[in-house]
């Protein structure tokens, strides 16, 4: 086996997706046929725990296309937990969407942090791979330690701990993330405390009922 192109070696490289590098991605060119979303045919996954989902997610409709996704982080508010919103455009590219919230430590991204990135591109993952499949790959766990994961009617979560480096410093930070049915999507917040990750996660849910109302 190919241990470099394994499922936890490319969940790994999800988690530095997530915080924040885009190396990865803008390693793998720009042409336009990167940025086609194709439909996964990788069933939902059923490994996972039969576990309720973390502050009500599972009774959201989570948007599956850009334009949705954008709308949806258009909602959050200007403050979270303290922190202020960024004034940097939500659509890191085609593929990655983001909402960051306070000043960058150290080397490293901002301390709260909404990620959403779509894995069926084909740039780093299998093109049939589900949002769900990487959470699921994800709650095997690795360089980081899960400390929750499980499967809420169609929603697959995963919550773990683990650090960032950069600028001869390091930092803890606590994860949460989760996906819907076959969707390609994978929703991801980072977060400097357990406490700051649930509270961007319930002003998440509070701006997706919005949204979707």
């Amino acid at each position: 086996m190919d241990t470099a192109r394994s499922p936890l070696r490319r969940a790994a490289g999800l988690v530095a997706l997530i915080f924040g590098s885009l190396l990865v991605l803008n390693a793998c060119g720009s042409d336009n046929t990167r940025h086609q979303t194709t439909v996964p045919t990788t069933p939902v996954v059923t490994t996972l725990p039969l576990s309720p989902a973390l502050n009500g997610v599972a009774s959201l409709q989570l948007p599956a296309t850009p334009e949705g996704i954008v709308a949806l982080l258009s909602q959050l508010p200007s403050e979270i937990a303290g922190k202020q919103r960024n004034a940097s455009s939500e659509a890191a590219s085609p593929d990655r969407y983001t909402a960051e919230y306070g000043e960058a430590r150290g080397g490293v991204g901002p301390p709260l942090r909404l990620v959403v990135l779509n894995v069926a591109t084909g740039d780093f993952f299998p093109k049939d791979w589900t949002g769900a499949r990487m959470v699921d790959e994800m709650a095997k766990g690795g360089d980081w330690e899960v400390t929750g994961s499980g499967k809420d009617g169609s929603v697959a979560w995963v919550r773990y701990v683990t650090t960032e480096s950069g600028g001869g410093a390091s930092f803890d930070v606590y994860a949460i993330h989760w996906a819907q049915g076959d969707s390609p999507w994978v929703f991801g917040i980072v977060a400097d405390s357990a406490q700051n990750a649930d509270a961007f996660l319930a002003a998440f849910v509070a701006s997706a009922q919005k949204a979707y109302r």
